[in-house]
């Protein structure tokens, strides 16, 4: 199903996401990465859904980490759990 360009998502999704890189302190890359996948590929209608796969998927990120490294110290990954939730939220669209 096509998305339809929402200019107002658009603004939102950049307003929330430096405001999370700011409180978190999450790479500009991430950042950009959710933007796009929030306006270009999940769209509008299951954002909600992505955003809560996307929780749950760096919650798995982080337990692995901190149990193969038994410390929070380090960097962890985020993009496997920006794209995995796409795959949890959407699977058919990649075909």
């Amino acid at each position: 199903m096509p998305q339809t360009f929402d200019p107002v998502l658009l603004g939102s999704s950049i307003f929330g996401s430096f405001l999370f890189h700011l409180a978190s302190k999450c790479g500009l890359g991430d950042v950009k990465l959710v933007i796009v996948i929030i306006n270009f590929v999940v769209g509008g209608s299951s954002v909600n859904r992505y955003l809560a796969m996307v929780g749950i998927i760096s919650g798995i990120s982080i337990a692995i980490h901190y149990m193969r490294t038994r410390s929070m110290k380090g960097e962890i990954a985020f993009a496997p759990a920006l794209c995995g939730a796409v795959l949890a939220v959407r699977p058919l669209s990649i075909l």
